[in-house]
């Protein structure tokens, strides 16, 4: 959960906007479904983003879901 903090402050300070990816080390425990249920929904074994790029009206609740992300599975990327 630490390693994306900082990441996760830059993006709102600096508004730039953020793909999302969720690793295969996800245990499926649905803390990101419940908390954002437009962009992750559960798979068959993981939960899946339903899209790459986050759009900006959901950006704090995909930020919220990768912070409580019990594994860290949930990947925010800046993009260019």
């Amino acid at each position: 959960m630490a390693t994306n903090i900082v990441a996760y402050f830059i993006f709102q300070l600096w508004g730039f906007t953020m793909n999302v990816r969720i690793e295969d080390t996800c245990v499926a425990c649905g803390v990101c479904v419940d908390i954002c249920p437009d962009v992750f929904e559960m798979g068959d074994d993981i939960a899946v983003a339903l899209v790459e790029k986050v759009p900006s009206t959901l950006i704090e609740k995909v930020e919220e879901a990768a912070y409580d992300c019990p594994v860290d599975a949930i990947i925010l990327t800046k993009v260019e």
